[in-house]
This record gives C-alpha cells, structure tokens and sequence, in this order.
C-alpha cells in the first residue's frame, strides 16, 4: 500500500520509491536503471533532480504517481506532453554517413577500440602545425601560486612548466593533493566529494550460438565504494 504523499521539498529516490511502492521495485527496477544512467546511490541522489521533479509532481497532482502516468497518459518514468498525449521529439533520418550506416545499431564502437579516439588527437596536437606542446610520461606533482603573476606546475621529471593559467581535469581527490599547500581548505572540500566506480560487462555470442534479437542481453554490474 502506498503511504501519504510526502511533504518534503525533496527526498532520495530509495525514500520515494519506498514510499509510493516497495523496496523490491527499488531493488530490482529503479536501483539497477540509477546505476547504469547516474553511477550512483538511489540513497543519496535526490529525485527531484535525477528526474526532473516529474514523480514528485505527478505525486502531488494526482496523489499517486501510476494513477498520474495512466491518467496523463505519460512513459515510465519521466514522460512529455499531457492530456493523454505524447510529444516525442522527431529528429528525422540520420543526415551523414556514418549515422545512416549505423542508425540502426544499439551500441558501436571504433575497430580498434576507444584509443583510436586518443591517439587521433594525440596525432593532430603533435602535428608540426599544431600550437600546442603535449608531455608525455610525466605527472603533476605540485602547484606553486607563490607568484602574483604566475603559476609553476611541478612535475615529476623535476621540471617545472610557468604559465598564467591552469586548467584541471583531474578526478578530485588527486586534485586535492596538489591544492592541500595552497588551500587546505578546497582540499579538504574536493576530498569530500564521493565517487561510485561503474564496471561495465558486455557479453557477445556468434548468431548461430544464440540467436540475434531472441535472446540479446546487456549486463552492467555497478559497485560501490566497498566494491560490492
């Protein structure tokens, strides 16, 4: 039986599920689609923000959030239009090449793997034109903000590289250890952010083992911080 409608301003998306149906849905529905869409914890994601505060509407308009799909006629579990209409967005075909030839496939990938995509800009910034200088094999080991003017990157070969801005890409918790000098406190702040690692298992079979759209499964296992 589903309980009262909450009257929070949010909640996680295990409280609302819970709530509106049962742990079972949460556990073996909406908790594998959280890890493969947002890698994260049905427990800690707000649901108003993964879903765009449809349920928590649909909830608050109708009192029940299956009462309101079949009522505005809307998908599980986010839905468009209204009035027992669905506007879906129409792209129309494909307009290149290579969007024609594989419109119709639900995952590709490159011959070679994803490195062909690394590799082909690492050529193009390596080019003689190219106004860009890659390192290679070396890591960063500090950042100096000592100067008003400058910042001197370390790195792991005891060089140094002095320029006026820098840009990170790093995960935060390496980010962290390169700020904690400069400011222990944003260290502290970026080593408080969570990560949820994903490890994504795909599993193929020749066409005459099992046949093509008869029994064609993806499996994606995600693990959280315990590696469970």
């Amino acid at each position: 039986m589903q309980k009262a409608q909450s009257q929070a301003s949010d909640e996680s998306i295990a409280e609302f599920i819970t709530r509106r149906f049962n742990k079972r849905v949460l556990d073996e529905l909406i908790d594998p689609v959280v890890s493969g869409v947002f890698a994260g914890d049905p427990y800690q994601l707000s649901v108003r923000s993964c879903f765009g505060g449809r349920l928590y509407d649909l909830e608050q308009e109708h009192g029940s959030v299956v009462k309101g799909l079949l009522r505005e006629g809307l998908p599980w579990p986010l839905g468009q239009g209204g009035g027992g209409s669905i506007e879906l967005l129409d792209r129309g075909p494909p307009q290149n090449e290579m969007g024609q030839r594989y419109q119709g496939a639900a995952l590709m990938s490159f011959r070679d793997g994803m490195c062909t995509l690394t590799d082909a800009l690492a050529a193009q910034l390596d080019a003689p034109t190219a106004e860009a200088d890659v390192l290679y094999g070396v890591e960063a080991t500090g950042i100096d903000f000592s100067s008003p003017d400058v910042v001197r990157v370390k790195l792991s070969d005891g060089s140094s590289l002095t320029t006026e801005h820098v840009f990170s890409a790093l995960p935060a918790g390496p980010a962290a250890v390169l700020l904690t000098k400069h400011s222990p406190a944003l260290a502290d702040e970026l080593r408080s952010i969570s990560f949820a690692p994903v490890a994504l298992v795909t599993m193929a079979w020749d066409e005459a083992v099992m046949p093509a759209g008869k029994y064609s499964h993806l499996f994606s296992c995600a693990r959280d911080q315990n590696g469970n």
